[in-house]
């Protein structure tokens, strides 16, 4: 009985625990919103340090933009790959950023490219044109036109029109057997995430 009453409470605890962070979570987005950035920063600090990836995201997209805080680049990469590193496909995308720019960051194209992959594998567009970039470049993947059209392929079934673009004048560029190429690995991307 005494162990169902301690499992009874624990239970109420994180209960509580999670309204107050998303409370927390709500009232930042809020004051984002209007512009108290200061405000937003404190309460996204509160959920950043339990652990929440997403409120670590937003710490370094305030980082990144001095917003509420000094801009610090370096700060930003902390947030975003503490995010990352809990599969936070926005912390990954960003994080992906930094490391191509070397912002905060010596520059690294295979680990921005590592990075971008993990987000685009969980459907992040942006992500999804960005590493068809980096596979027409050949930066920090071996170069590849048939990948890079398959990643564009992804990002412009949802809509991304720079990728529409890109797809479009690789296209003029490839023969049919590279476009064939590009089409299969889009399907078994598209089959074994769906997205």
């Amino acid at each position: 009985m005494r162990q169902l009453l301690i499992s009874f409470v624990v239970f109420v605890l994180v209960a509580l625990t999670s309204v107050v962070f998303a409370d927390n979570f709500d009232d930042a987005m809020q004051a984002a919103s209007v512009g108290d950035y200061k405000k937003a920063y404190q309460l996204f600090l509160v959920e950043a340090e339990q652990g929440s990836a997403g409120a670590q995201t937003n710490i370094g997209l305030m980082y990144a933009d001095g917003l509420g805080v000094l801009q610090s680049d370096k700060e930003a990469v902390k947030w975003y790959r503490m995010a990352a590193e809990q599969g936070e496909r926005r912390a990954q995308y960003y994080l992906g950023n930094m490391l191509a720019e070397g912002l905060g960051v010596p520059q690294d194209y295979k680990d921005a490219a590592k990075s971008y992959y993990l987000a685009a594998m969980q459907g992040h567009v942006r992500a999804q044109y960005k590493l068809g970039l980096m596979y027409l470049k050949g930066q920090g993947v071996v170069q590849s036109s048939e990948s890079a059209y398959a990643w564009w392929s992804l990002a412009a079934s949802k809509g991304h029109e720079e990728a529409q673009k890109y797809k479009d004048s690789a296209q003029q560029q490839m023969t049919p057997k590279q476009i064939a190429t590009g089409q299969k690995i889009a399907k078994q991307i598209w089959a074994e995430f769906g997205n």
